[in-house]
């Protein structure tokens, strides 16, 4: 049975696609729509839907930023009035770019720039978007160093395709407590 995802856009899917894929899964529906509103509000707005189609049989993940939160359990409460067995929301601590963040190895070689240069704790930054574009801009690859400074859209593919092309998400979760969790938590949702 596929696991369905969404996100606060497209960074949160390609992520979403590789951490089922990570523990077995086959990635269903992406229910972020190609044109429609994006961001924390806008999948907020959307979970109440996504709860039913968990408790009508199907398997849903949720990728959600934690942002300035001081802590998930008011978010998860807040957000999941009442939970369903077939739906996970994960919340990623501070934000999914942490995750990426925490696989050196993979990032490193993706944006060309040395292992050197990454947090040691990821999930301790406080703003892991503002240290992943830091890196890109320090890539030895003139046209990465281009595409951090252009549009956020262009930012946002090249995060993505970090995250499907050489993101392992086992490796990063040695250095992201938020995201063992997640990936924990998703693997008995597949089983």
């Amino acid at each position: 049975m596929p696991v369905d995802y969404c996100g606060e856009g497209p960074v949160d899917a390609a992520i979403a696609r590789r951490l089922i894929a990570a523990v077995g899964g086959e990635p269903g529906t992406d229910y972020l729509t190609p044109r429609g509103p994006r961001g924390k509000n806008a999948l907020d707005q959307r979970i109440a839907g996504l709860l039913i189609a968990a408790e009508h049989g199907r398997r849903v993940l949720v990728l959600r930023d934690l942002d300035a939160e001081p802590c998930a359990g008011p978010v998860v409460a807040r957000l999941v009035h009442r939970p369903a067995p077939g739906f996970c929301l994960r919340l990623a601590v501070r934000a999914v770019e942490a995750w990426l963040l925490a696989d050196h190895d993979g990032i490193a070689r993706g944006l060309k720039v040395p292992r050197s240069s990454f947090p040691c704790l990821p999930d301790a930054l406080a703003d892991p978007k503002a240290a992943l574009r830091h890196l890109v801009q320090q890539s030895r690859d003139a046209e990465i160093r281009r595409q951090c400074g252009a549009t956020p859209q262009v930012f946002g593919a090249l995060t993505a395709s970090l995250a499907t092309e050489v993101w392992d998400p086992q490796r990063a979760a040695a250095r992201s407590p938020s995201l063992a969790r997640a990936l924990r938590r998703l693997r008995a949702l597949c089983r």
